[in-house]
């Protein structure tokens, strides 16, 4: 790396070793553009972000979103998790929850859902 360019990431090296990750991330960013090695220091956070990408990236299309973001289905069932959820912190029982959702959802949706049905998504996402 050159003398002054190193130098220069200096001043990023002790945000991050201080805890302010997005330093990290711009000192890599200019490293990157700057067509310089990735210091030691922020070799693991690179390294990490690169492994976390690539396992993200799996059944995406190059430039698409990620698969499961994307789809319909994926939706739903943070809706029915983040749902039951609110209403249970609320102090109502999961079993009435999962009709108050099982209700929502069939007046919203073309296919008609149960309690039962609302449940077992609820259970396989968790």
């Amino acid at each position: 790396m050159n003398e002054d360019l190193s130098e220069f990431l200096e001043h990023w090296r002790a945000d991050y070793e201080s805890g302010n990750l997005a330093a990290g991330y711009e000192a890599a960013l200019f490293c990157i553009a700057n067509g310089q090695a990735i210091p030691v220091w922020l070799a693991p956070m690179a390294k990490q972000a690169l492994e976390r990408d690539f396992l993200t990236s799996e059944g995406r299309g190059r430039g698409g979103a990620p698969a499961n973001k994307s789809s319909r289905k994926w939706s739903l069932r943070n809706f029915i998790l983040a749902e039951v959820e609110r209403l249970n912190s609320r102090g109502i029982p999961k079993a009435t929850a999962f009709e108050k959702v099982a209700g929502d959802l069939s007046n919203h949706e073309t296919k008609h859902w149960t309690g039962e049905m609302v449940k077992a998504e609820y259970y396989r996402n968790r």
